[in-house]
């Protein structure tokens, strides 16, 4: 499941879709939230380019039924290696065929009409494992940790997945920290994590966020000291525009796995973030 269905009206009849057949869910990471990742048949998301939690469901899948996606979006080498998968390809456009994606069979049309469609052919799962795998998926993502000497950012995301509310939007920019949220926040609709893999276009962080913002939506900007240079200046606090403080780390080694902030612990890190963003109201709208 990719970027395409994200579209408005996609998501309720894919919905449809999986509840009548008993389909399981793998969104990439632009299809994230189409079907809520709390739901029973989500098995989450593509992460990362190597073996993940999430290939554990291509190792049992005998078929992909590839809805609104793009080659782009995650590279299909990537997610078939070795297993030479058959492919349907459903979009509004033909397939861009490439090394590891080379559909058996192509259903192009609007997704709507086409989900429905396969809705209504009578589909169905011969054996289903989705209960059991998606266990052990979360299981296994729950399971995970950081250093204990220093705020990680699987600690950023595990706090702003625990206080979000309906209608908040995370909006990343081009960053490592984005691998952690594509794996670990469970996107409840396809606009609580906005991210812009596809392209990776730098500074589209902090310029998302304050668009969510100027909508009333309650927004929290995930950038790097790169990305947030790039347009900081189109956010300048005011009276009209306020901002409550923003704590900062910077990473301590150049494998991006070791964030530290100051001189202070990974407890009282992991508390400023919480304190940070459960304090965060809506901002007014401003007038274009």
């Amino acid at each position: 499941m990719g970027s395409g269905a994200a579209n408005p009206g996609v998501g309720e009849r894919l919905l449809r879709l999986v509840d009548r057949t008993g389909l399981s869910v793998l969104a990439t990471q632009m299809g994230k939230g189409v079907v809520a990742e709390g739901h029973a048949r989500s098995l989450r998301s593509l992460g990362i380019h190597r073996p993940d939690h999430a290939h554990m469901a291509l190792d049992r899948a005998d078929l992909v039924v590839a809805l609104g996606y793009q080659p782009n979006e995650h590279p299909p080498l990537a997610w078939q290696q070795d297993r030479n998968l058959p492919v349907v390809h459903v979009n509004d456009s033909s397939a861009k065929r490439e090394a590891g994606y080379q559909p058996e069979f192509e259903v192009i049309g609007r997704l709507e009409s086409s989900i429905d469609q396969l809705a209504d052919a009578g589909l169905g799962v011969a054996t289903d494992w989705t209960d059991e795998l998606r266990n052990e998926i979360v299981a296994r993502l729950e399971a995970e940790e950081g250093p204990e000497d220093c705020v990680d950012p699987l600690d950023v995301v595990r706090v702003a997945a625990d206080l979000h509310q309906p209608g908040d939007v995370v909006a990343l920019d081009n960053g490592v920290y984005r691998i952690w949220f594509a794996r670990h926040f469970p996107s409840p609709d396809p606009h609580a994590l906005i991210l812009d893999n596809a392209t990776a276009s730098m500074g589209a962080g902090l310029a998302t966020a304050t668009a969510a913002a100027r909508l009333g939506r309650r927004s929290l900007a995930v950038v790097g000291d790169g990305g947030l240079l790039m347009n900081v200046r189109i956010w300048c606090p005011s009276p009209r525009h306020s901002a409550g403080p923003a704590p900062g780390w910077h990473r301590s080694t150049s494998s991006g796995r070791r964030w530290r902030g100051g001189d202070r612990d990974r407890a009282s890190c992991s508390s400023t973030v919480r304190s940070t963003i459960a304090s965060t109201t809506p901002c007014r709208r401003i007038a274009p």
